[in-house]
């Protein structure tokens, strides 16, 4: 069996013989270095961390089903943030609040939590007849939703199913918003099979095309202030880095990958994973493509493949 396992990495940095550890390394320092901490639940049969903020991480295990995860830091502080249902699945956090989904009868609910199982809150817009959140910052969250003869409509809330704001553009089939920040979101719009990166400011609008000249297809995953992650195919996927428009992108594809693909950014970090002789590598960069570190080799050889989100 292969058991995968939520991790989350620090790096530690020290000075005047103290020791401060940051989450996810988000603090550019000398002298330091990067190790990785398992969050995997013990009698868990697998795990995931999808994202992390104030301390604390979300994701999912397997625990008679699929359980949406809260952690703070180590495995032992793993909360089940299960409401009921079938399934459940954790996949954002900001401002101590976590989103995600719940698989009820035959559909998937948003939800909406606040570091408990019965802080759940429905999402799914009235008339919706699916729903899945897979951000928040505290104050928004960012996902998709359903109605009878639609496709996804990507989808922006502000804490209740009545605040649901339809950000697909017009002319598209469909639309998914992956990430929010503060007044942006981003993610992808498809017009027949040919994906977007996408970045919005509240409304449909708003919308911003951050394809690449040349780009056969692109997905924006992340957002930070002014920066946007994804990837962009054209020839292969290569890891992209935006700042607010097409123009502006920076290619993260380390010489010598296959593949590669940015999942998130904060501050000038941005992570993801690259695929090296056909295995996935956790990955982190700096902004170039020169920055890349390989998270993948942190791990012991028990572990064969690795993504940071």
């Amino acid at each position: 069996m292969i058991l995968r396992t939520s991790c989350y990495f620090e790096k530690t940095v020290v000075r005047f013989l103290a020791a401060t550890s940051f989450a996810l390394g988000f603090a550019v320092c000398a002298n330091a270095q990067w190790t990785v901490v398992s969050l995997h639940p013990a009698g868990a049969d697998y795990s995931r961390a999808y994202a992390i903020d104030d301390g604390q991480q979300v994701g999912v295990a397997g625990v008679g089903g699929n359980r949406a995860c809260l952690w703070t830091g180590t495995a032992a502080s793993w909360v089940n943030l299960h409401p009921g249902g079938a399934h459940s699945y954790g996949y954002g956090a900001g401002g101590f609040q976590q989103a995600g989904s719940v698989y009820v009868g035959d559909h998937y609910r948003a939800a909406l939590w606040t570091g408990t199982a019965s802080s759940g809150v429905d999402l799914t817009p009235t008339w919706g007849i699916s729903s899945y959140c897979s951000d928040v910052d505290g104050s928004n969250q960012v996902g998709f939703s359903t109605f009878s003869g639609t496709g996804y409509l990507a989808s922006l809330w502000s804490g209740t199913a009545a605040s649901w704001v339809d950000l697909t553009p017009v002319g598209f089939s469909s639309a998914w918003a992956h990430a929010v920040d503060g007044n942006h979101q981003v993610g992808v719009t498809d017009l027949g099979g040919n994906y977007r990166a996408s970045l919005w400011s509240g409304t449909a609008e708003s919308w911003v095309d951050l394809t690449p000249p040349g780009s056969v297809q692109s997905q924006a995953f992340g957002v930070d202030g002014e920066h946007q992650v994804g990837y962009a195919l054209g020839p292969g996927a290569r890891a992209c880095l935006w700042t607010g428009t097409a123009a502006s992108l920076i290619d993260l594809h380390p010489f010598g990958t296959q593949y590669s693909y940015a999942q998130a950014v904060f501050g000038e970090k941005q992570v993801g994973f690259v695929v090296v002789g056909g295995i996935d590598h956790a990955s982190l960069w700096s902004g170039t493509a020169a920055s890349w570190v390989d998270l993948h080799a942190l791990f012991a050889t028990e572990f064969t493949s690795s993504r940071a989100y």
